[in-house]
Formats: structure tokens, C-alpha cells, sequence
């Protein structure tokens, strides 16, 4: 699954545009990184000087999505609806960019 970007950074509503998720989840996935002591530029979050808005690089999302979120097996129902949103989100974009639609 590919997506087509003009640019290589993209600001979070940019991003959500593009995976449709909640913005309130994408902040929920970096602080789990954080708590884990890992740093959220691993799923492609960046905060860089001078800059206001928080940077994505759809990309490296898209692909810790696949890896952290979906390969994963589930214990309980909400991480299968987690999992089902992420599907249905990575989907909708790939569907989009197949069709044509400018996103």
C-alpha cells in the first residue's frame, strides 16, 4: 500500500486529511512511545525549533501503524476496534489515491 505525497512533513490536520484518524489518538500513540521511553520520531512525529505545529511524515506513520498496530495480536474488543479503525483509515486513503481523489 502506497500514498503519493507532494511534500515530505506535513502538519497534523495535513496528516489527519490524509490517514483519517483522531487526532486525540495519534497524541495517545506518541505518549505510549514516550512512556515506553522511546521517542515519537520513531512513528514519524517531529517538533522542530521554530516551527508552532507539531510535523507527521505520513510515511513512517503509515508504516508504525502497520507494524506496531496491526501485526499485533489483540486480548481485548477495543484493541480489535482499534485495530479495525486503523484498517478502514489506511484503506480509505489508499482507495482515494487509486480513484484519483486529491486529497
Amino acid at each position: 500500500m502506497t500514498i503519493k505525497l507532494d511534500k515530505i512533513l506535513h502538519t497534523t490536520e495535513e496528516t489527519l486529511g490524509l490517514i483519517p484518524l483522531c487526532e486525540k489518538t495519534l497524541y495517545r500513540y506518541a505518549q505510549e512511545l514516550i512512556k515506553e521511553g522511546r521517542c515519537p520520531t520513531d512513528m514519524g512525529r517531529y517538533q522542530l525549533k521554530g516551527v508552532r505545529s507539531i510535523l507527521w511524515d505520513v510515511l513512517k506513520l503509515k508504516d508504525w501503524l502497520i507494524r506496531n498496530k496491526l501485526v499485533q495480536k489483540v486480548k481485548y474488543d477495543y484493541e480489535k476496534l482499534e485495530q479495525q479503525k486503523i484498517k478502514q483509515a489506511l484503506v480509505v486513503n489508499f482507495n482515494n489515491q487509486q480513484k484519483g481523489v486529491d486529497l
